[in-house]
């Protein structure tokens, strides 16, 4: 490259350019600018339009996360239908059959909220998606759990129920081939023996002298012993549930105090002894030590035919069968 003149007027001849640090950057600069510029333009174009293998594998993995994703989010949907069946079957048929009152509103939508700690996700592209999801599941869950507390307490009252109900005396204790007919029946009577108004606190089911009695309800021996208050050899069996029964004038006893018995097992056998005039069983059922009608507890093992005559055999017999 040839050397630059310039004319320097107080020699007036031209002399020789003198070239800085600052003239050769000023140069040089404005060519280094223009190079960054289409370098960096033309950079930017090869890297969106060329890709490697390793960025195409991880654009599919994205692709078939966020496949998956859609998979889980449609099936957490059809899990959250389903749920909700249940509730609405838990507390308009479950609870309603066995007499409790359905969830509050209030408490089921306490399981709705959910708590999804995601905070840490925030850094990644997807982490609203996955946020999403983790409430709907945390959601469900707490929905589950609170479901199943619900059948567990379900589950524990059919079960007591079903105890309740076969506790409860709800049998004759004679059979139909050993019951002859009912003596006297429940309330105020003449009695046969003291001649005097008398509440009959049971009812006489007529026998035969060594005919099975039998126990009306599942329970516990109170008493087996011989009763000073006339009433013979008598058990006592205590029901639960507030209920007893009582077994009168029996000619032997065929449990013990403490024993467990179960509903139809044989007690003893039917006698005369105590205040009595003829073999028969007087036969109590009490609530809360109460006495109350037996006649009302004999459904279970009588057709709605043989009740009523029995019933109505009761009500006008009035035999003079003692206590």
């Amino acid at each position: 490259m040839g050397k630059k003149f310039i004319f320097n007027p107080e020699t007036l001849s031209f002399e020789p350019k003198k070239f800085s640090i600052k003239d050769a950057l000023k140069s040089i600069i404005p060519h280094l600018f223009i190079t960054l510029i289409f370098g960096s333009i033309l950079g930017y174009t090869l890297f969106n339009n060329v890709q490697t293998p390793e960025l195409k594998d991880l654009q599919g993995h994205n692709a078939q996360l966020m496949s998956n994703f859609q998979i889980l989010s449609h099936q957490i949907n059809n899990q959250n239908t389903r749920l909700t069946v249940l509730e609405d079957q838990d507390d308009n048929t479950y609870r309603s059959v066995i007499g409790l009152k359905p969830i509050p509103k209030a408490t089921r939508m306490l399981g709705y909220g959910g708590n999804a700690n995601n905070l840490s996700l925030s850094l990644f592209s997807n982490s609203q998606i996955i946020n999403e999801l983790s409430t709907k599941s945390v959601s469900i869950n707490n929905r589950i759990k609170l479901e199943a507390e619900s059948y567990n307490i379900i589950l524990n009252m059919v079960k007591d129920r079903d105890k309740m109900l076969s506790s409860i005396p709800s049998i004759c204790p004679l059979t139909k081939k050993d019951l002859k007919r009912i003596g006297s029946g429940f309330g105020y009577r003449m009695h046969p023996i003291l001649h005097v108004v008398k509440m009959h606190t049971g009812v006489d089911l007529s026998a035969d002298r060594g005919v099975p009695v039998y126990a009306s309800g599942d329970g516990v021996i109170l008493r087996a012993d011989a009763s000073s208050g006339g009433y013979g050899n008598c058990i006592r069996i205590n029901h639960g549930y507030s209920y007893q029964t009582v077994y009168a004038h029996l000619n032997k006893m065929l449990v013990v105090p403490g024993q467990v018995i179960k509903r139809g097992q044989l007690i003893g056998l039917v006698g005369n002894t105590g205040r009595s005039t003829s073999p028969h069983l007087h036969y109590e059922v009490r609530i809360n030590n109460k006495p109350v009608n037996p006649l009302n507890y004999f459904y279970n093992d009588m057709s709605d035919d043989e009740y009523e005559i029995m019933i109505n055999s009761a009500s006008t017999g009035q035999t003079a069968e003692p206590m």
